[in-house]
């Protein structure tokens, strides 16, 4: 309350009549501005005063700011450094007390220049800083604060910075980042050391495996045709016939060979002792000759006709066996292909 009672006292002796005394200096100072914009200036000047005295720093501070761009004066700025140390900007209240002073110095304001210099040797006492090291011998390339880049040569040297949590990254030429946070408050005085990655070993990929060309497998030879339908097997006929016809042959040719020796019995009992005959039975006995040979000959046929058709049937010939009787100078045979 002390330094507020400084202030009144330091505004009545700078502004005259108060209030408007500052307006009629902010008139003076203000040589180049339109009539409106002077008169705005003065209206939020002496608003921006009233809410300092009542204590709401941050209204007026936003006050001050608006006059400020129409006309930066040492009061208008001293009192915007006031505001902003009142509220915690104390970077800012850094810079605009400082330059507070300045003003005051060149228009010979001293009792301005008192107040700032004041007021700005208290802000440097609550002011805290934060040095950001970098360990090892890697070159950072960039450096940000709260997101705002930095320049590099901040780097081992305090910078002070607002109350309140901070966030530092330093950028690396290997592309890498390492991001450290801090919290501050009034007065500290910290450090921060950045350590950059160890380097990632970059590991060369495998070499391609080659795969050696597969041979196509050869094409499956074409499928065999199916083998030929086996026409179904009929019984042959033939050793039946052939044993029947050389049964039949058999029976005739012993018939008429009984038949011709009854015969000849009959006449030979008939003749006389003397073998003399009645010629009358020649012709009888001719015949019975006869039959005698044919009967042989057809007892030979079939005997042989039937033996060759037993022998088929036992062998059972295909069918593609044939037989056949064949009469020769030498007699009748039966000729087959089995």
């Amino acid at each position: 309350m002390g330094y507020r009672r400084d202030v009144r006292k330091y505004a009545a002796r700078v502004c005259g009549v108060g209030v408007f005394g500052c307006a009629f200096a902010l008139v003076g100072d203000a040589l180049g501005q339109t009539p409106s914009e002077i008169a705005t200036a003065k209206r939020w000047f002496a608003e921006g005063l009233a809410s300092e005295e009542k204590g709401d720093f941050a209204g007026a501070l936003d006050l001050f700011r608006r006059a400020v761009q129409i006309k930066r004066t040492p009061q208008i700025v001293y009192h915007l450094g006031f505001c902003e140390s009142r509220t915690g900007a104390l970077v800012e209240a850094l810079v605009d007390l400082d330059s507070a002073a300045s003003l005051a110095r060149s228009a010979a304001a001293d009792k301005v220049v008192s107040a700032a210099e004041g007021e700005l040797a208290e802000v440097k006492k609550r002011v805290p800083t934060l040095e950001v090291h970098v360990v090892g011998a890697d070159k950072p390339d960039r450096l940000t604060v709260d997101g705002q880049v930095v320049a590099l040569s901040m780097l081992g040297t305090p910078m002070p910075l607002d109350p309140g949590s901070h966030t530092v990254a330093v950028a690396f030429a290997s592309g890498a980042t390492v991001t450290n946070g801090a919290a501050l408050a009034e007065h500290d005085v910290k450090t921060v050391d950045v350590t950059p990655p160890a380097p990632v070993a970059v590991t060369p990929p495998p070499p391609p495996v080659v795969v050696a060309p597969v041979a196509p497998l050869p094409e499956p030879p074409p499928p065999l045709p199916p083998p030929p339908r086996a026409e179904p097997s009929h019984p042959s006929v033939l050793p039946w016939v052939v044993t029947g016809v050389g049964g039949a042959a058999l029976a005739t040719g012993v018939g008429l060979f009984v038949a011709a020796h009854l015969d000849v019995g009959t006449l030979d009992s008939n003749c006389s002792p003397a073998m003399v005959c009645n010629p009358s039975q020649k012709p009888t006995y001719t015949q019975a000759q006869t039959f005698d040979a044919i009967g042989i000959t057809l007892g030979v046929v079939g005997l042989v006709a039937t033996g060759a058709g037993v022998t088929m049937l036992v062998l059972r010939p295909s069918s593609s066996s044939s037989a056949a009787l064949v009469v020769g100078p030498t007699g009748a045979a039966w000729t087959g292909r089995f």
